[in-house]
C-alpha cells in the first residue's frame, strides 16, 4: 500500500502502561513509512485503509516534547478545573463537527489529557486520533532551532488540508491549532502555522 516503505511494519500497539491497558482495551493501529515517503503517499493511505470519514476539522495538538514521562494527574500543576475544561471543550468540538485529532504521537502528560478527554467526556463517536512522529524516538532532535517531527507533521497536515485529499465541495478543511504547555521547542512549529494562516488557541497550563 506504501510503495516507499522499505519494509512491512505495520501492526498494534500493546501499551507498556498497564494502568492505560486496564481503562483502554481498544487496539490501535500503527505503520512506519520511510522519511522520503511523500505527503500524498501517506494521506491517501490514512484515509483509504483504515476507512476514515473526511473531517470538516482538523484540530492539531501542539506541546513539548520534554516532558514525556510526565502524568497529568491531581499532583500535577494542571488544576482540576482546568483539565475538566480542556477535555470537555475537545469533546464539544468533536460533538459538533465532524473532527480528526492529530498530535506528535509520544507518550505526553498533554496527549493523555487529551485521549482521557475524548475518551471520558462521552463524544458522540469515535474520533480518529492519529500520531505522526519519528520513531525511534532518539530521532526526535532539535537542530538549528528546528524540530523536525513538527515540521514534518506540519507538512502533512497541510497537504490533508489544501491539497485535495480531504477537501469537501472544493472547500479546504480548516485546520485549528492547539497549543497546551509547551516551552521553547514548539516556537518553530508555532511559527510554522502563523506563516499559513493557521489559528493558534493558547492553553495555558
Amino acid at each position: 500500500i506504501v510503495p516507499e516503505l522499505g519494509e512491512r511494519t505495520y501492526g498494534f500497539l500493546d501499551l507498556s502502561d498497564s494502568d492505560q491497558a486496564a481503562i483502554n482495551n481498544r487496539l490501535s493501529q500503527f505503520i512506519q513509512v520511510s522519511d522520503k515517503s511523500s505527503k500524498k503517499t501517506v494521506a491517501q493511505f490514512i484515509i483509504e485503509a483504515y476507512q476514515l470519514p473526511l473531517p470538516d476539522l482538523i484540530l492539531s495538538i501542539q506541546t513539548d516534547y520534554v516532558s514525556t514521562e510526565k502524568r497529568v494527574n491531581n499532583n500535577s500543576n494542571i488544576h482540576n478545573e482546568t483539565k475538566r475544561v480542556i477535555q470537555r471543550g475537545l469533546a464539544e468540538t468533536a460533538n459538533i463537527t465532524n473532527t480528526w485529532v492529530l498530535t506528535h504521537g509520544i507518550n505526553h502528560s498533554m496527549n493523555s489529557l487529551v485521549g482521557e478527554g475524548l475518551r471520558n467526556e462521552g463524544s458522540d463517536y469515535d474520533v480518529p486520533c492519529i500520531g505522526l512522529c519519528c520513531w525511534p524516538p532518539s530521532r526526535v532532535i532539535i537542530r538549528n532551532n528546528n524540530n523536525v517531527a513538527d515540521h514534518k507533521r506540519h507538512d502533512m497536515i497541510s497537504y490533508l488540508s489544501d491539497d485535495g485529499q480531504t477537501k469537501r465541495d472544493g472547500d479546504d478543511t480548516p485546520i485549528v491549532a492547539l497549543l497546551l504547555g509547551g516551552n521553547s521547542t514548539t516556537l518553530s512549529a508555532l511559527c510554522c502555522y502563523l506563516k499559513q494562516g493557521t489559528p493558534i488557541v493558547i492553553v495555558k497550563v
